[in-house]
């Protein structure tokens, strides 16, 4: 038995700040943690107050894998030779998927394909740790390729961003809204987690009460293959 919890973000102007807190949440837990984009990191996102729940700077960082996979190609190479290293994550996490299907000779079935290849990526880290794994998107709102996305990879919780009341009196805040879109059609309930941007001279923090709910409970909805 295998046992998936798939969580999506909506792509925002912060969901980078989102990704890496996963990782970190998780890295500082002791799991080994597998990012990939299709860009080099070359900075650190927006910090997220609150969200480390464990002060150990060296098990995230040794516990991060950081991949750069350009095009769709190369990040299905990757993941087949995934599944053949000794270093098997239990967190998987694939930044802005939707970007590796917007060149020209991609199509609906290539997308197809990667999901699927993700899903069976995941049943295998699934039964290498003989517990459950996370899979962690963010992805462009393009309908047909969330509903791929639906379809194969059921997630459990799908995040996207609203902008929330302005601050009239603190012109260097702004507020936010992480909206849960249902993926159930008999049950439209949905929670709402709220955060907020302070900017600053020489950096932005991002400020998320309830930070295990998010990163706990987002993906609370079991994906069980048999």
């Amino acid at each position: 038995m295998a046992d998936i919890n798939v969580a999506v973000f909506i792509e925002s102007p912060y969901v980078k700040s989102f990704l890496f807190e996963c990782s970190k949440y998780w890295a500082s837990e002791g799991d080994r943690v597998c990012y990939i984009s299709n860009v080099e990191q070359q900075d650190l996102p927006p910090h997220i107050q609150g969200a480390s729940t464990n002060s150990d700077m060296y098990l995230e960082f040794v516990n991060i894998s950081f991949v750069t996979a350009p095009n769709a190609e190369s990040l299905m190479n990757f993941l087949i030779n995934l599944q053949k290293s000794p270093h098997v994550p239990r967190v998987l996490v694939v930044e802005d998927i939707t970007g590796y299907m917007s060149t020209s000779d991609s199509t609906e079935q290539n997308f197809l394909l990667l999901c699927a290849l993700l899903k069976h990526i995941s049943v295998t880290c699934s039964k290498f740790h003989k517990s459950s794994v996370f899979l962690i998107l963010s992805m462009k709102f393009v309908p047909e390729k969330l509903n791929v996305i639906n379809f194969i990879l059921n997630p459990g919780k799908i995040w996207k961003t609203v902008s929330g009341p302005c601050d009239n009196s603190n012109s260097d805040v702004k507020h936010f809204t992480l909206q849960e879109i249902s993926t159930n059609p008999l049950n439209n309930t949905s929670r709402t987690l709220e955060f907020s941007l302070i900017k600053k001279t020489e950096d932005q923090l991002l400020r998320l009460n309830n930070i295990k709910d998010l990163f706990e409970e987002s993906c609370n909805f079991n994906n069980k293959i048999f």
